[in-house]
């Protein structure tokens, strides 16, 4: 009886690990990404990125971009990249690969962006899994790193994660512009893709603010921004009001020291040009470090002689708020106690004074 169960046993093993009992791999082919020859480089590798992640799955067989133009030949390859993720035409074109599913997709790039487009297909129902479609600042060297995290997913056929980003400014209501669309104003709340992207903030009268942020799977972010009212506008001559007022109530308190008026319009006007030249500076690194360090600049020409344009205002602004600064200085020492009441001089006189053959008025006096 014992043996009969020990044989059964050893029966019933050997059924559990033979091939027909385990569940088949998944045979997935990975199609070389589409790009334009001079990211071609780039393209093999994001592709190699995705062939080395799947492989770490020991249920996927892996068919490599080789053996995917071997089986279909260069031209009907050309022609299975062109389908952009179109999930008829990919299953199509793709009938010869002994494969279940299969990886395709693209790189191109505009002058300030990689667009990262990926597609995992069902070949067999003919349908999009899932996706991965990114837009990755060349300036934030972020492409290999933020596609490599968004595999895993895709070959799992997840949905596409994103994260949320509160923005607000010092004066609400500015105009919010993301990745080059208008999208709303502060305060707001953006749903995102993970990653690093373009926010800029526009209000009339003030200058605007323009800055790279970051987008976390999952997560919500908070970006605070102050808006500095432009020289001459009708915010600006506002805060100079605010502080003239503040002076005169100062004056009427009665508190021995007071600053004069003109002081306080030459600080004010100190204070704004440090906040034009403080934006033109922030702008001018930025495209510094967008630049990089070469061979290879990763900027236009167009933007790099507008860096070097936005550091020369900079420094206009930073010597002008310098001399606004002193002069505001010289004012209050030079018109410090020239508001206070002046000492009465004394009344005008007159006199008259006979002399031969008429008279003679005088007239004395402050006048």
């Amino acid at each position: 009886m014992a043996r009969a169960v020990v044989v059964g046993l050893v029966a019933l093993g050997a059924l559990l690990s033979s091939p027909e009992a385990r569940a088949e791999k998944v045979r997935l082919a990975v199609v070389e990404l589409w790009s334009p020859p001079n990211l071609a480089g780039i393209s093999a590798k994001l592709t190699q990125d995705i062939v080395s992640a799947a492989s770490r799955d020991p249920d996927t067989t892996v068919i490599e971009p080789a053996a995917v133009e071997k089986a279909l030949g260069p031209e009907a390859l050309k022609s299975l990249q062109s389908c952009n993720g179109n999930a008829g035409c990919v299953a199509q074109r793709g009938i010869a690969l002994p494969a279940d599913k299969l990886v395709v997709g693209t790189l191109d790039r505009t002058e300030a962006s990689y667009l990262v487009k990926l597609f995992l297909v069902d070949l067999k129902a003919k349908s999009v899994v899932s996706t991965v479609d990114r837009s990755i600042l060349i300036a934030s060297r972020r492409l290999q790193s933020d596609v490599a995290a968004a595999i895993p997913g895709l070959l799992k056929g997840k949905a596409e994660a994103k994260g949320k980003l509160t923005v607000t400014t010092t004066s609400p209501g500015a105009t919010v512009t993301f990745d080059g669309e208008v999208i709303g104003r502060t305060p707001m709340t953006i749903e995102a893709k993970p990653g690093t992207h373009t926010l800029k903030v526009l209000k009339d009268g003030f200058l605007p603010v323009e800055r790279f942020v970051n987008v976390e799977d999952g997560a919500i972010d908070q970006v605070g921004l102050v808006l500095t009212a432009i020289p001459g506008t009708k915010q600006e001559e506002q805060l100079v009001q605010s502080a003239a007022e503040a002076h005169q109530t100062h004056s009427q308190a009665g508190s021995g020291v007071t600053i004069p008026a003109a002081s306080w319009i030459a600080g004010a006007t100190a204070l704004a040009a440090a906040g034009v030249g403080s934006y033109f500076a922030v702008t001018a690194g930025q495209l510094e470090s967008k630049a990089g360090e070469g061979p290879v600049y990763g900027i236009t020409r167009q933007e790099a002689i507008a860096g070097k344009r936005n550091a020369l205002v900079s420094n206009i602004c930073w010597g002008v708020a310098g001399a606004a600064a002193a002069t505001s200085v010289l004012l209050a020492i030079v018109l410090q106690g020239a508001d206070a009441q002046p000492v009465p001089e004394a009344a005008p006189q007159a006199s008259l004074a006979p002399l031969p053959g008429g008279a003679a008025v005088t007239l004395s006096g402050s006048f």
